[in-house]
């Protein structure tokens, strides 16, 4: 699709009102190629009847905020799932965990694993049991530990929990481990079920009456907040066109956001209409999208952490 205009020069997108190098034109409008992406992915959740709550989430924070989302790089965002892909749209989830093996440098050789919580929803019992399996996958034994270390951290909105045997292996020695990682016991991993009860304590519980651990500064995903799909995606929408920025007025800002969903959705999708003219806090789409915000935040944000992980590893 050929550009409006000269690479150099930087106009406003019609959809987002964000500056952009490119724009293509898209049912009448002049819009930059995230919203392209937006409005393709939110038609094929609709077209693909997807009605899951975190797919529909996940889906739109992947193609909103990933540095190149598309079905081949959709795989390298180890903190999401892909559920299936739908009209060449990756449907994505957060996970409610994930897991990191650290190795040592220039080697696949474990140096220590790390243990991502996401939601305080994770079953402690379905946490050690993830890690069990990647020890086994990865040939990592267990079984006869004599000692080690097991630490924690909360940041980025996660619980890390970091696990290491008793003794790592000197780096001159990495290079004679090609094949299997090293026997003893002074190598051995913490035992699953050490690191179960260890998470349970540390997640501890989210209820007001009760408040302990870490529970309630992570994610809430695993449990729907009950909305309908049509308001979930229609929220996620307006929020991502501009409902997030609090530096416009409402009643500049939302009579625009309507006319662009009202033009790239709603209409191709005959469905109602909202009014342009003016807007009402009572407007349910409003309400929807403060609903979803958080939860599409911290997806987003877990997106972008990737693609930093990501350049830091191929960049230095």
């Amino acid at each position: 699709m050929d550009s409006l205009h000269e690479p150099s020069e930087y106009e406003v997108c019609d959809a987002c009102t964000t500056p952009a190098r490119e724009l293509r034109r898209y049912a009448g409008d002049a819009i930059c190629e995230r919203c392209e992406g937006l409005f393709t992915a939110v038609h094929a959740l609709f077209d693909n009847k997807i009605t899951d709550e975190e797919e529909i989430v996940g889906t739109l924070a992947f193609v909103q905020f990933a540095f190149h989302p598309t079905v081949e790089t959709a795989s390298n965002y180890r903190r999401l799932e892909v559920v299936k892909i739908v009209d060449e749209v990756p449907v994505m989830r957060l996970r409610k965990m994930a897991i990191l093996v650290v190795a040592h440098e220039r080697s696949d050789i474990a140096r220590a694993v790390d243990i991502e919580v996401f939601s305080r929803h994770a079953d402690p019992s379905e946490v050690s049991a993830l890690y069990e399996r990647t020890l086994m996958e990865r040939g990592i034994h267990y079984d006869q530990c004599s000692g080690g270390a097991i630490a924690w951290s909360m940041r980025n909105a996660c619980l890390t929990i970091t696990v290491k045997p008793e003794k790592e292996l000197h780096p001159a020695r990495v290079p004679y481990f090609k094949e299997e990682y090293s026997r003893g016991r002074i190598y051995s991993f913490a035992p699953p079920s050490l690191v179960r009860d260890i998470c349970r304590t540390l997640l501890g519980s989210a209820n007001k009456r009760t408040l302990s651990g870490y529970a309630y500064a992570l994610g809430d995903h695993g449990r729907s907040t009950k909305m309908t799909s049509e308001k979930t995606i229609l929220g996620c929408t307006a929020w991502l066109l501009g409902e997030k920025d609090k530096s416009q007025k409402p009643k500049v800002q939302r009579p625009r956001i309507a006319r662009v969903l009202n033009n790239h959705l709603l209409k191709p999708l005959d469905k109602p209409l909202l009014s342009e003219d003016g807007w009402s806090p009572e407007d349910t789409i409003w309400r929807d999208a403060a609903k979803v915000s958080q939860r599409l935040m911290r997806v987003g944000s877990f997106v972008q952490l990737s693609d930093t992980e990501s350049f830091k590893q191929h960049f230095g």
